[in-house]
């Protein structure tokens, strides 16, 4: 069972990192190649294991995220979530998660790292 009660709500609500960028994973490297040619700074490229994994991460908030009183939070708290936005960031410590993805992950979200036992 997920321990949700080792996500520190304090950190999460000051941090909000993982509601402010969505990222897909890639592995045709011609993908790779045409979204690092889009013209903006709002989506970045990176190669995760060489020529064969690719993180397309498009900064653009949530819709959902509302800053009050200087914390984060999310209107669909308890609602209608994804089902990504629920089980984040548990979804990265899956066994089938490549390590390369897991660290990558890790610069994101600063509980992360403790959640995987590093």
């Amino acid at each position: 069972m997920r321990d949700r009660a080792a996500i520190n709500s304090e950190i999460c609500q000051a941090c909000a990192r993982c509601c402010m960028t969505f990222h897909i994973l890639i592995q045709d490297p011609d993908d790779a190649l045409r979204f690092s040619r889009l013209d903006t700074d709002r989506i970045e490229v990176r190669e995760l294991i060489k020529d064969e994994l690719w993180k397309v991460v498009f900064h653009y908030p949530c819709i959902n995220l509302e800053r009050v009183d200087k914390r984060y939070r999310c209107r669909e708290y308890g609602g209608r979530r994804t089902s990504y936005a629920k089980d984040y960031p548990f979804n990265f410590l899956d066994a089938d998660t490549p390590p390369e993805v897991l660290e990558d992950e890790m610069k994101t979200c600063p509980v992360l790292g403790k959640l995987a036992g590093r």
